[in-house]
């Protein structure tokens, strides 16, 4: 009689034995999400960077020369969900080509004083027949 009596349901050493190998198995998994996580945010990060950048050459290209900020300008520039710092530098001594209806410039975009982008192109500003 005593049989039939018996509950059904794991013994505190089974449960015991299954959270240890829960834990093993999330001591495993757990860096791994974590670099990815960390993967995932620079990515998002660089991404909102390469976005300010736009914004701020598409801001020149649509100015005459002579209206550009001064070369070394600092500007705050959103990028996705982020306000990013770019500056803004142009005809500087490593900077070949510049004259008056040329500029070469570079942008160079942080975030929290970390560099995430930066690039360089030539503008040259169109005579009055082409506009």
């Amino acid at each position: 009689m005593r049989d039939r009596i018996r509950t059904r349901g794991f013994t505190l050493v089974e449960a015991l034995i299954g959270v240890a190998i829960l834990g093993i198995v999330m001591a495993g998994v757990l860096p791994v999400f974590m670099n990815y996580m960390r993967v995932n945010s620079q990515s998002d990060v660089r991404s909102g960077a390469v976005s300010a950048a736009e914004t701020v050459m598409d801001g020149l290209r649509q100015t005459s020369l002579g209206a550009w900020p001064a070369s070394g300008t600092v500007r705050t520039t959103s990028g996705g969900d982020r306000d990013y710092a770019v500056t803004i530098l142009y005809c500087t001594s490593s900077m070949a080509y510049c004259a008056s209806d040329t500029r070469q410039v570079e942008v160079v975009v942080r975030y929290h004083g970390k560099v995430y982008y930066d690039v360089q192109t030539v503008y040259t500003e169109l005579n009055a027949a082409f506009k």
